[in-house]
């Protein structure tokens, strides 16, 4: 191949790595002989409802709104006059001590989201190490619900932006075999009192808000959370063609 072969080698090997980052997707196969390739995709776009500007500029570039399906919605309160967490009789509440508490906290993480139907939970020993390592996590801000053998059976874990005086929940959860306990309410009203002591104001949290999922909801609201926005999906499907460059050489 002599140089002006070569040069168009590269022009078309840069214009290959445009396309990929602008598509974010493999092209899964591509014979040189074909005249054009098709691909198909679907874009996803997820807004506030109060974004109504952009919800408008989004519909004249011809994305539709999702109108089933799950979403979430996004729940607050004010951390003044917190109810005061307490647990059934054998049941002890208590925040992480310390990393030697990360294999605990990954297995009744795993208990909680390994749900029938769906992929079981990833979250590790190791992994939780991580989360424990990052910032700004705190360790009086994870907190545990032990049952009467010592078994971790719920948790819950703030994360405070100390900036705008708000803790953020998530995530928070319970072995099923330990639900309708009051458990999670339990672990998640110790982790805001800390929080608060810690200088937050008010809280956030999100929870579906589609009636397939109601349970963490009504946790949430039987606390005081009251909802202040949802999530709206926008999607637009379109077709891409791209026409293979001829390469020669000399």
């Amino acid at each position: 191949m002599g140089r002006q072969g070569r040069r168009q080698l590269e022009r078309a090997r840069d214009r290959a790595r445009v396309h990929v980052h602008l598509l974010g997707r493999q092209v899964r196969q591509l014979r040189p002989q074909a005249p054009h390739l098709l691909t198909h995709e679907r874009r996803l776009i997820t807004l506030l409802d109060a974004e109504a500007d952009l919800a408008k500029i989004l519909r004249g570039h011809g994305y539709r709104e999702q109108t089933s399906g799950p979403f979430f919605i996004h729940l607050r309160r004010g951390l003044d006059d917190l109810p005061q967490p307490g647990v059934p009789d054998g049941y002890t509440l208590r925040h992480l001590r310390g990393e030697s508490d990360a294999a605990a906290r990954a297995r009744v993480h795993r208990a909680a989201f390994s749900l029938p139907n769906l992929p079981p939970s990833k979250v590790t020993p190791d992994s939780y190490l991580q989360v424990m390592r990052a910032q700004p996590y705190r360790l009086e801000l994870d907190w545990l619900v032990e049952a009467p053998d010592g078994t971790p059976v719920a948790f819950c874990l703030a994360w405070l932006d100390e900036h705008n005086r708000v803790a953020a929940l998530e995530p928070v959860g319970t072995d099923p075999g330990h639900r309708r306990l009051g458990l999670a309410t339990a672990a998640t009203l110790a982790a805001l009192h800390a929080a608060r002591r810690l200088g937050a104001a008010s809280a956030r949290v999100c929870a579906r808000g589609d009636d397939d999922y109601p349970a963490a909801r009504a946790t949430y609201q039987a606390m005081g959370f009251h909802r202040y926005a949802r999530n709206v999906s926008f999607v637009r499907d379109h077709s891409i063609q791209a026409t293979p460059t001829t390469l020669t050489g000399t």
